[in-house]
């Protein structure tokens, strides 16, 4: 399962019990996570457009496949499908501390505040805690990274 696919299926569990706030920091916490999980892929597009169709289709709900959505879009959705890095690459030690520094940073590359970087986190420990539930991990990875 790519991380892509979990993480749409991870939110379809989590949005219709979750409070607007808690919503809004599931998607942020996700896209951030998707933009570390990226492979190098011909025709990407930029990180702000990545961004962009990420908080505003793909990681709400309704998605993108119940809704009308423009061609533009949708070309960045199929993009994000394709180069979305499997689900079991979280597992190894290197690639998660590189998703936990991304969930540090901005967009412009200045330091994320305290707060918001531990929002993030327990976010992602508990979907990695959900994969290990449906079978797709083994253990939580996150939790074994200071």
């Amino acid at each position: 399962m790519s991380w892509h696919d979990f993480a749409l299926r991870y939110l379809e569990r989590k949005w219709p019990h979750a409070a607007p706030n808690t919503r809004d920091g599931i998607n942020e916490a996700l896209t951030s996570v998707t933009m570390e999980l990226l492979a190098e892929r011909a025709g990407q597009p930029s990180d702000e457009e990545i961004r962009k169709v990420l908080r505003s289709w793909a990681f709400v709900l309704p998605g993108p496949n119940d809704r009308e959505v423009p061609d533009s879009v949708r070309s960045v959705l199929h993009w994000l499908a394709k180069a979305s890095r499997p689900l079991a690459h979280l597992a190894e030690q290197a690639t998660a501390r590189a998703v936990l520094d991304g969930l540090k940073l901005k967009l412009e590359g200045i330091a994320t505040a305290a707060e918001t970087v531990r929002r993030k986190r327990r976010t992602l420990v508990i979907a990695a805690n959900y994969a290990v539930d449906l079978g797709e991990l083994q253990e939580n990875p996150i939790t074994a990274v200071r």
